[in-house]
């Protein structure tokens, strides 16, 4: 779920709008490319990727291979903080997928889902009212102090689901990733048994998300059931950080550090304390990955 800083855009009705256009991106050739180009950035700040979502879905003569070099010249790399960087490794990535999965309209679907999950779908005003309030839980960035409040606000949103008419899988799995997230920073409950359940979560999101269909779901899941592994109570402790060390090199299959640069740094950082608490093996070599990582 990541939303970004709405900014106001005037749609070029005339020379003098495309001029300007123009001047901002001087090194479109075109009306057609600076056309395209406000499209893209029509799209790119709208406030929220399920509007994103939407938009693209009319517009899939943006899935260009062409669209690429233009949406490329919308940021200047000289002037990219990391907010500008994220969101054109996401929108280039959009793009891609989409194209990848046929062009169509369930192919932007499916790519949105893919990189932000079923919250980009469409679903009842309450169920969007639940996503709202989940995003401003985890936008104070107090994870250990929401994860109660998360857990019953997902939990309640879960029951009502069931009683509710059928909702797609994606949505229903990015629930429980989330339930898992908030269930492994529970403060206030047997942390045993709230691993347990996180991990049972995780396990049920991998049967949705699999690697061949979602595979940014896929690796988002796998990163939080390494971390449920490595804080694993029950059973042998040596099992539980090779099952870490598994899920956590599935994640950097999929997180490059050239398409997802912060979530392969994560990863790696996780991984080295992974390998320095680790017993199997040669303590050398253990340390020698730790470095590494």
């Amino acid at each position: 779920m990541h939303e970004y800083p709405h900014q106001e855009i005037s749609v070029p009705k005339n020379d003098e709008d495309f001029s300007i256009l123009q001047e901002i991106t001087p090194t479109l050739a075109s009306n057609t490319d600076i056309h395209c180009a406000h499209q893209l950035r029509v799209w790119l700040d709208l406030p929220t990727a399920r509007e994103q979502r939407r938009y693209l879905e009319v517009h899939c003569d943006l899935l260009s291979e062409h669209s690429e070099i233009i949406l490329h010249s919308l940021f200047p790399q000289e002037l990219e903080g990391p907010t500008q960087v994220q969101q054109r490794c996401e929108a280039r990535l959009l793009l891609q997928d989409a194209r990848r999965r046929g062009g169509t309209t369930e192919a932007v679907r499916e790519a949105y889902v893919n990189l932000h999950g079923g919250f980009v779908l469409d679903s009842p005003p309450w169920l969007e009212a639940v996503e709202l309030r989940l995003t401003e839980l985890l936008n104070q960035n107090r994870l250990e102090e929401t994860a109660e409040t998360r857990v019953t606000l997902l939990q309640e949103a879960l029951a009502r689901i069931q009683e509710d008419s059928p909702n797609a899988l994606e949505f229903l799995a990015t629930l429980h990733r989330e339930l898992a997230d908030a269930w492994l920073r529970h403060p206030l409950t047997n942390h045993a048994q709230a691993l347990e359940v996180a991990i049972h979560f995780y396990e049920g999101v991998l049967q949705i998300f699999t690697v061949a269909r979602y595979p940014h779901q896929y690796a988002k899941a796998q990163k939080g059931l390494g971390v449920a592994y490595w804080s694993r109570i029950v059973g042998q402790r040596d099992e539980n950080l090779e099952r870490a060390i598994a899920c956590y090199h599935e994640v950097l299959r999929i997180h490059t550090s050239d398409d997802f640069p912060f979530d392969y740094a994560r990863v790696q950082t996780n991984l080295g304390i992974t390998y320095w608490s680790r017993s199997a093996g040669e303590r050398r070599e253990n340390l020698e990955h730790a470095i590494a990582w």
